[in-house]
């Protein structure tokens, strides 16, 4: 886990400078979300994180970071049912995948029973996988809801990739300027049957991926001398 809170560092705090790194000493990025978040990871071959994101429920711990950071919904939006939404958050490529054009079997020379999915590069192929371990952990748990803050580039981009978020409330300063997104995973599935149906095949595939590991609560503890900022 801790490549992963200094991959969060290099993005959040010294890349994107959201976050101040003088409050993360150690060099090590973390919040009170962690602790009850599902941690996706994708390596591929190496050792190191190539692609990171991470899931809340909302149910436990403390919420959801999009509204416990003051964002709203529109008013002609109904929020689904506690338990029936999960969040994704800190979503990250590796600046080496991210600002290259790598073909889709760099960094993944391994052999996999996953069916193949339309991503047209390797950075796509990175969040494809996260994008898959999404639904496989939505689907295992009854959730019908994806909630997500993004800039509207990220936004777009998924919109190409088949995957229909849709805005829910206004914009606001969070990371950023970006808006609260939600999509509904079946009309997702609708989408991409319709569009990309190689992607639907390879979200609903139950096979391991060895590209990437899950990481849920209380298989890791946070280092004893590392606290988050308030």
């Amino acid at each position: 886990m801790e490549d992963i809170f200094r991959l969060r560092f290099e993005v959040y705090c010294e890349e994107k400078g959201f976050l101040d790194p003088d409050d993360y000493p150690y060099g090590m990025e973390m919040d009170e979300f962690d602790e009850d978040a599902i941690h996706l990871v994708v390596h591929g071959d190496g050792d190191l994180p190539i692609g990171y994101m991470r899931l809340i429920d909302g149910v436990n711990g403390p919420g959801y970071p999009m509204f416990s950071h003051g964002m709203s919904v529109y008013d002609d939006f109904t929020l689904p049912p506690a338990g029936d939404a999960i969040e994704i958050s800190r979503m990250i490529v590796r600046s080496d995948y991210r600002h290259a054009i790598r073909l889709t079997d760099d960094g993944f020379s391994r052999s996999s029973q996953v069916p193949a999915c339309d991503a047209k590069n390797a950075s796509d192929l990175v969040q494809f996988k996260l994008l898959r371990l999404m639904y496989r952990h939505a689907v295992d748990n009854d959730a019908g809801w994806i909630y997500a803050a993004m800039e509207p580039t990220l936004h777009r981009k998924f919109r190409m990739m088949g995957i229909p978020f849709g805005p829910i409330g206004p914009a606001a300063d969070y990371f950023g300027e970006v808006k609260p997104y939600a999509m509904d995973l079946r009309h997702m599935e609708d989408v991409l049957a319709a569009r990309f149906p190689r992607t639907l095949e390879f979200f609903e595939s139950n096979l391991p991926d060895e590209d990437c590991t899950v990481v849920g609560p209380g298989d890791w503890s946070p280092p004893t001398s590392l606290s988050y900022a308030a």
